[in-house]
């Protein structure tokens, strides 16, 4: 007990603050992944696999209430969009694989500057889990596959 009570503020700062500032970044991690939806996603769409197809890094994007800017990574393909998060980000946000048809068009949004375009994600008894808004950059690129469903 000693040991503890003869060490300075300042090396206790050094040790405890860091610790600190990682559980709470752990803890709105975790807390994002439940407010997003990205749980419940994952819950049906998690996945080991490797992505293949078109990759778009630095994805700025809405799922459910939060906003990934420019976090999000994303493969489109024949089969699906996978999507992950940057590694900082990671933390109960598992990668996902969302298969063409468990996904919706339902609308599109425009602020000042972009258009993005709102898909809406079913589950396996067409239930809705979550919404998200991608830029139609992205859009584009996956508009010929999300029709063909």
């Amino acid at each position: 007990m000693d040991f503890f009570t003869n060490l300075s503020p300042s090396l206790i700062a050094v040790f405890f603050v860091p610790i600190v500032l990682v559980g709470v970044w752990l803890f709105i991690c975790w807390g994002a992944s439940i407010a997003s939806g990205w749980r419940n996603l994952a819950n049906l769409y998690a996945t080991p696999r490797t992505p293949s197809g078109k990759n778009f890094r630095f994805v700025y994007g809405k799922i459910g209430y939060i906003n990934y800017n420019g976090v999000l990574v994303i493969h489109v393909d024949r089969e699906g969009i996978y999507l992950e998060t940057f590694v900082l980000f990671s933390f109960r946000h598992p990668p996902l694989f969302l298969p063409w048809s468990r996904i919706r068009e339902v609308g599109s949004q425009k602020t000042w500057i972009f258009q993005s375009f709102i898909l809406e994600i079913f589950g396996n008894n067409a239930e809705s889990i979550c919404s998200i808004q991608l830029p139609e950059s992205i859009f584009q690129e996956f508009k010929t596959y999300l029709h063909k469903t």
